[in-house]
Parts: structure tokens; C-alpha cells; sequence
């Protein structure tokens, strides 16, 4: 079957459509900086930041979501919190992950995101490179 470029086809009828992100938030000192991703239960990602922002869709049609499809993080750079990192979680628990910047500095990382249908294989891959800053 065909695909274009940058989607994978999920089992069943759902599209995988997760792209690429670069999340940054960049706030004033004495404020608290936040960058995060999340793929939430309704078939949106979120940008977690300092205020948040719908940033596009993981799974199409979205009425599929979050059915059995599981997300999983592995994260390069600075430490993330939020579910854990290297495990599958289920899509159904708003999976996310991020980071605060307390005082002034910057943290970084780029996250890698796999999505997959039940305990299948993985239908897509994508990363997320995250930024928090608080700048004087």
C-alpha cells in the first residue's frame, strides 16, 4: 500500500500523523519556565509549556483515539519528569513529558516519541526537541 511520506498506516483504521516538533518556552526572571510534550487521550499533542498550545494531531480520524495505542519516550539531554521515560504507557492516560526551569538558565532535550497500537510494533517515530529558558 502507498503512504506518503511521513505517515505510517496503524492496524485497524487509524493513521499515525505525530510530526516532528521544537517546543521552546522562554520566560522573564524571576518566572519559572516549562516545554513539554503530550499526546493527549483525544488524539491531539500538546505543547506543554508555560501556557499550553494545541499543536496538531497524533492519530486520524481522532474518534479512534485513544483506543489501545500506546506512546513511549526516550529522552537525550536534561531530565524529564512527568510518565515514565523508556516504558510503553497507554494513550488513554494523556502521556506527557517535560521540564521546569527554576532561576535562571536553560534546559534542553530531545525526546524521542514512538507510537504504537497495542503490543504491536511501532507504526511511528518522532522528535521532539524541548527548551525551557529563564532569561533576565
Amino acid at each position: 500500500m502507498f503512504m506518503p511520506s511521513g505517515i505510517v498506516a496503524a492496524s485497524g483504521l487509524g493513521i499515525i500523523v505525530a510530526t516532528d516538533e521544537n517546543i521552546s518556552s522562554v520566560v522573564l526572571s524571576p518566572g519559572n519556565a516549562r516545554a513539554g510534550y503530550q499526546a493527549q487521550l483525544d488524539g491531539n499533542v500538546i505543547a506543554v509549556k508555560t501556557i499550553n498550545a494545541d499543536i496538531g494531531d497524533w492519530l486520524l480520524p481522532k474518534y479512534l483515539a485513544p483506543g489501545d495505542y500506546q506512546v513511549r519516550c526516550a529522552p537525550v539531554g536534561d531530565t524529564v519528569s512527568g510518565d515514565p521515560i523508556n516504558t510503553w504507557v497507554n494513550a488513554s492516560e494523556a502521556p506527557f513529558w517535560f521540564f521546569d526551569q527554576v532561576g535562571t538558565g536553560s534546559k534542553s532535550a530531545t525526546l524521542t516519541i514512538d507510537y504504537r497500537k497495542g503490543a504491536g510494533a511501532i507504526l511511528k517515530t518522532i522528535t521532539a526537541t524541548i527548551y525551557a529558558e529563564v532569561t533576565l
